[in-house]
């Protein structure tokens, strides 16, 4: 990659983030504060993607969702189990904070000591200055975990699913509980990438396989955006495919785990709905799908019938 270029955050970088408060200046001041820049504007689009996703619209000031509406255990990232010895403050919690979420209480510490801050007994201090919200997102960013950091493996290797494995590790990679996350903060960084002007890197944007964004699927001009109660049985069925063809052009799909606003690949030609009822009865009774939960057979079985419903639904005419 040549040399590192000791990049400060423009004005028209940081907009193409999209965030609701403009605190760029904190950022920058945060930079010289910690010595710290980046190598390439790669580097800026990825580490401004990641933090789009982690924090949100106003990510200095971002508590992990759950901790806000009391939707999780509060305290269960009170105890590192890789550093046990480092025991919470009374009454606090070290779920995520700020533009990278930073969590467990043995980082919180970790972060105080490196800023000089102490954060393991106020941890809610990152949110109340944004100029230290973004040093406990840089510092993250440039900590060494497993022998490299995202600072690194983003300048260096152009390695955007790297990051996202120091970020998050086995929540997401290698097909996590979450591994569909990643949709979305390859999106966010690709958004940005082209906002900057910077070609789009391609490869290494996941840390599990058989992901891929829509717009990197050679052939696929026409995609299906998923919303609430959707199924792979009538995305497909709706839009013409056999199971085999749906599957063929979103490889690696988990049709139990679809995510509302997931974009599937579901072919390049309109289906074609002149088919008379007993051809396309026909090809429904003949498909076997291979979702084998319950919960899946029933959401087929529910599907198959309402085909007929579909099957002699008039159109209806709309005026203006």
């Amino acid at each position: 990659m040549g040399p590192c270029r000791n990049l400060m955050v423009s004005a028209s970088d940081f907009a193409c983030a999209g965030f609701s408060r403009d605190t760029r200046q904190s950022l920058n001041a945060a930079m010289n504060e910690m010595q710290f820049k980046f190598c390439n504007r790669q580097e800026i689009a990825m580490f401004l993607g990641q933090v789009k996703h982690e924090g949100g619209s106003d990510p200095t000031r971002q508590t992990e969702f759950c901790a806000l509406n009391g939707s999780c255990d509060l305290n269960a990232y009170n105890v590192c189990p890789w550093n046990p010895s480092v025991q919470p403050a009374p009454g606090q919690h070290y779920r995520g904070r700020g533009p990278i979420q930073l969590s467990w209480s043995c980082n919180y510490k970790a972060a105080g000591d490196a800023l000089g801050v102490d954060l393991l007994s106020n941890p809610n201090k990152i949110l109340m200055d944004d100029k230290l919200s973004w040093k406990t997102a840089l510092w993250y960013w440039d900590l060494d975990i497993a022998g490299a950091s995202s600072h690194t493996v983003a300048w260096r290797d152009l390695n955007f699913g790297a990051t996202t494995r120091k970020i998050n590790g086995a929540l997401e990679c290698d097909n996590g509980p979450s591994s569909r996350s990643q949709l979305s903060r390859a999106r966010n960084y690709r958004s940005i990438a082209k906002c900057m002007g910077l070609a789009p890197v391609k490869t290494n944007l996941f840390c599990s396989p058989g992901l891929t964004l829509e717009e990197d699927r050679e052939g696929c001009p026409r995609v299906h955006t998923v919303e609430s109660g959707d199924i792979c049985y009538n995305i497909w069925r709706s839009n013409g495919l056999t199971e085999k063809q749906f599957r063929d052009l979103n490889p690696g799909i988990n049709c139990n785990a679809l995510q509302i606003g997931q974009r599937l690949c579901v072919g390049g030609a309109a289906p074609d709905w002149s088919k008379g009822v007993r051809q396309r009865r026909r090809e429904r009774d003949t498909l076997t799908p291979t979702d084998t939960t319950p919960a899946a057979a029933a959401d087929t079985a529910t599907a198959a019938s309402s085909e007929l419903s579909i099957l002699y639904q008039i159109p209806q005419c709309r005026f203006g």
